[in-house]
């Protein structure tokens, strides 16, 4: 018998608008083979056709001031949620529960949720106390060290209150073990995953040597790597490769990212319909990374369609990068500027690059992370492990 499983978001499960949306919707896609699905979410922002929803048990939305998303001050909708929450633990008896960040917090609440693991997928407390590197002013720094003793407090709370927790990275794990020593050993990483795309031999490149960074360009750590790229790393690749672009591609550019198309050598494209088709124009892709959590969901896209990705640090949280990859990570702007040069000037190189890269996206399936995560469910609930169901269970009227 196929166990239930009762699944709460802060985001609408569909379309994917941001890096939590994707976690959320393909870990759920994977999870069917191994469990029915109960699915509390706010509503989709706009009218959408998602291809699983027929095939969860079932699908409640919680109305919310903002559509798509429940906002901390929201306490209408969060009062909605907990009913909503109660009511499916009533009629369902799922064998376990899965809160995402932010539902988590029901934790905290009696609502006699049976065996929980909670997906904090970033770590906010290393979030806020990376934010210190980059703010500047007394003022401004106390607001972020007074966030992240807030954030400190709560995510020790709920970590201790669950039966387990997971996060996407290694770095974020550190941070919530040191926050709660005593639920450690429940602790777990579970990585994004990606769906590999086929590679096509760099015959898609620019002729003109092009550098790619993608993603969210109003999130704050996306919005520093690409300014601070441009104002000291950019200049001394150009110095080697003057006709070289570099593209920065992704949603609702604030102003500052904007600006940076004034620069020479740089574009900005906004709402790219198909991100994929840039990245494979690029000959390869940078997450300068210097702050933020969790794992860079563009380290693993620019994978997927075989283009190697240099960065810093940062970036590698949660992706155990070895191999050809592992000789793309730079300490600082000249080491990231002198790995980005080489690799365009040395087609050998870029084919040997872009190759392993393709290969570290087939080992970092969502399918692998999902098995993981229902592992974890069935272990807290007390589950057997048994055979997956054909097809990830019947279609659901």
């Amino acid at each position: 018998m196929t166990p239930t499983l009762l699944a709460v978001s802060g985001f609408h499960a569909w379309p994917v608008t941001n890096g939590y949306v994707l976690r959320v919707a393909n870990l759920l896609e994977a999870l069917l083979e191994w469990w029915e699905i109960v699915l509390i979410t706010p509503p989709p922002p706009e009218p959408s056709e998602w291809p699983i929803a027929g095939r969860l048990r079932e699908w409640r939305c919680v109305e919310t001031e903002c559509p798509g998303i429940l906002l901390a001050s929201d306490t209408d909708a969060w009062e909605r949620l907990s009913r909503a929450s109660a009511a499916a633990v009533s009629e369902f008896r799922p064998a376990a529960c899965l809160l995402w960040s932010g539902p988590d917090s029901l934790l905290l609440d009696d609502l006699r949720l049976p065996p929980t693991l909670v997906d904090r997928i970033d770590a906010a407390t290393l979030h806020e106390w990376r934010r210190m590197r980059t703010t500047r002013g007394i003022r401004n720094r106390l607001a972020v060290l007074r966030s992240a003793t807030d954030w400190a407090r709560l995510e020790r709370q709920i970590v201790r209150r669950a039966a387990a927790a997971t996060v996407v990275g290694g770095a974020d794990a550190r941070v919530l073990r040191r926050l709660a020593p005593e639920a450690a050993d429940r602790i777990s990483v579970v990585p994004n995953g990606v769906k590999p795309e086929r590679f096509d031999e760099l015959s898609s490149i620019h002729p003109r040597p092009t550098v790619t960074f993608t993603g969210g360009l109003n999130y704050s750590p996306n919005i520093e790597a690409a300014c601070q790229f441009v104002e000291q790393v950019w200049p001394r690749i150009l110095a080697l490769h003057p006709t070289a672009r570099f593209v920065v591609a992704g949603r609702r550019p604030r102003p500052e990212v904007v600006r940076l198309a004034e620069r020479p050598g740089v574009e900005v494209v906004a709402d790219v319909p198909d991100m994929r088709r840039v990245l494979r124009e690029g000959w390869l892709s940078v997450a300068p990374m210097v702050s933020g959590s969790g794992i860079k969901n563009k380290v693993l896209e620019a994978w997927a369609v075989g283009r190697p990705v240099a960065m810093y640090e940062i970036a590698a949280n949660g992706l155990d990068i070895d191999g050809p990859a592992a000789d793309l990570v730079a300490t600082g702007p000249e080491s990231l500027a002198s790995l980005v040069a080489s690799v365009l000037g040395d087609r050998d190189e870029l084919e040997r690059q872009a190759r392993a890269a393709h290969l570290a996206a087939r080992s970092r399936t969502w399918k692998a992370s999902a098995r993981a995560m229902s592992h974890l469910l069935k272990q807290i609930a007390g589950v057997c492990e048994g055979e997956a169901r054909p097809g990830g269970g019947p279609p659901r009227a």
